[in-house]
């Protein structure tokens, strides 16, 4: 099989001449919580006209996966990429700087992103981050997206959420195959691009906490998915996403492979690579 190579780390931008650099110095980091950095954050670039799409950790927990947001993860246009960093850097948030390993695991996650701090700990597993990637990145068609609000921290005393888009179910899915075919097999991010969609098959699918997408009777002779009325409901779900069009025109395989992972026919780590 032919193979591409994952985007390298580019030089960080030289930042605009109109912001004094002491503002990035880590020790200078407002002194709030990352939920109420986040939420101004958010408010900021919306007030510019900045417009973001929820993604990853966000979009997940969205999606009924129970896990804890540590990195906020939001695409923004390419265009506006630089700007909407530099907008971050006014509010205080400086630019981050994850270790060498971190990068290597978590891939073009972290790679093609401005990646600002919201912690000021340096303790391995105490930093976090606030990631803007290009939305070129994902290519969510403007139909595949609606406004959710975000809710400020109570601890603002601010009373109006802001609204950022978000994608809807199927084209998240959409996305992680078409993300998937444009890796190499071993590649990281194919890898972290391979773990979410695990995690939205568990939880999202079958809308079980701790089940097992390989079936809990899997093993036992008279077991068939045909009488599993979870698999029974996520293919459900699929197969309605297909009637009603949701699958891009020549994407419609998405929906047979989507389906052959649920009912446990494929296997995730087989989905097709580059």
């Amino acid at each position: 099989m032919s193979t591409i190579t994952e985007t390298k780390t580019e030089p960080e931008r030289p930042l605009s001449l109109h912001v004094k650099s002491t503002e990035y110095e880590l020790d200078n980091l407002p002194a709030k919580s990352p939920e109420e950095l986040v939420y101004l954050a958010v408010k900021k670039l919306t007030s510019i006209n900045v417009e973001l799409i929820n993604f990853r950790s966000t979009l997940y927990r969205r999606m009924n996966v129970p896990l804890i947001i540590l990195n906020y993860t939001y695409l923004v246009p390419d265009e506006f990429l630089f700007k909407a960093s530099c907008a971050l850097l006014e509010l205080g948030l400086p630019i981050g700087q994850p270790a060498s390993f971190v990068l290597r695991t978590e891939g073009d996650f972290m790679k093609l992103g401005k990646i600002h701090r919201i912690t000021r700990s340096t303790t391995p597993g105490e930093v976090r981050y606030l990631i803007l990637l290009p939305s070129s990145f994902a290519s969510f068609a403007p139909e595949e997206l609606h406004k959710i609000p975000v809710y400020p921290p109570k601890a603002l005393h601010d009373h109006e959420p802001v609204y950022i888009s978000s994608p809807r179910p199927s084209a998240v899915y959409a996305f992680l195959f078409r993300a998937l075919a444009r890796y190499p097999r071993a590649a990281p991010t194919r890898h972290k691009l391979l773990s979410d969609l695990a995690e939205l098959i568990r939880y999202d699918m079958y809308k079980l906490m701790g089940y097992n997408e390989e079936g809990d009777d899997e093993d036992s002779d008279d077991y068939d998915p045909q009488d599993d009325p979870v698999i029974q409901d996520a293919l459900e779900r699929v197969r309605e996403w297909s009637r009603a069009g949701e699958w891009r025109k020549g994407e419609e395989w998405i929906g047979d492979c989507l389906g052959a992972v649920v009912e446990g026919k494929g296997r995730v780590d087989l989905v097709p690579w580059k």
